[in-house]
């Protein structure tokens, strides 16, 4: 037997296989670099930023290039502008279209990536306090002045899990009334056409705002997304948490 063709047939086979360890190599570097280009983005109310990853919301706590190179489904005034490109000078926001035209929207309660192209942004509505929300606020403010809480009173008002009653998300806090922290006291609760149903977080140390109501994944479920601990502008970095709410069940499904 001629051992020169062994060794030509040997050989070759190590080529073959250095090649498909290469080709292997390769790819995976490459669906490394996809995986990662492809994370796409949520930003709410020039403030927020969301990514997502399985079933769970993200907060990026920093508004970078990487966020900004994308091209960008926004939504302003019941209108979705579609293929836009996101700039910021000088803390001023411009979006232009595919043809860098600048579209002056000056309200944008939201913009997207392609992963998130079923959003959409609820019409809500925010009242102020009147003197319906009495029987609420001496069940919630629990044995302190009703009247301390009624200039702070926000209610957010819409009919979030599509049963045709409207829910109002109520926050109260008398930050302002008081000289010492100990005595300060929030809440955010929520009721059910003319029904109390219980606070969304029971943490009354820090003011709460809502921010936006919206359906994140397109199931016809709205969200609400609340900041916590501010009382002024909201922050990329500020806390906030996502609330579902069905019916009478509150779920938070995205702490700071």
């Amino acid at each position: 037997m001629d051992n020169s063709l062994l060794n030509d047939d040997g050989y070759k086979k190590q080529i073959i296989a250095f090649g498909i360890a290469f080709l292997l190599i390769i790819l995976l570097i490459v669906v490394l670099i996809v995986n990662h280009r492809k994370e796409d983005y949520i930003i709410i109310n020039k403030s927020l930023i969301l990514t997502k990853s399985g079933s769970k919301y993200k907060q990026i706590n920093k508004l970078d290039d990487s966020v900004l190179d994308f091209e960008y489904n926004v939504y302003s005034k019941g209108n979705v502008y579609k293929d836009v490109s996101i700039k910021i000078k000088d803390n001023v926001w411009y979006f232009f279209d595919k043809d860098y035209n600048d579209l002056n929207l000056n309200l944008v309660p939201a913009a997207y990536t392609k992963k998130f192209e079923k959003i959409k942004v609820a019409d809500y509505k925010t009242t102020y306090y009147d003197e319906d929300d009495d029987s609420y606020l001496s069940k919630i403010a629990k044995g302190k002045l009703v009247n301390n809480f009624k200039d702070s009173l926000m209610k957010t008002s819409y009919d979030l899990d599509g049963d045709g009653i409207t829910e109002t998300i109520y926050t109260i806090n008398n930050y302002g009334l008081t000289s010492s922290s100990r005595d300060s006291y929030s809440s955010v609760f929520l009721v059910k056409g003319d029904t109390l149903i219980g606070e969304l977080s029971s943490d009354h140390r820090y003011p709460y705002i809502v921010q936006s109501v919206i359906d994140l994944d397109g199931n016809g479920k709205y969200e609400v997304i609340v900041s916590k601990g501010t009382i002024d502008m909201a922050t990329f970095d500020t806390c906030y948490q996502i609330y579902s709410i069905k019916g009478k069940k509150i779920k938070l499904i995205k702490d700071c």
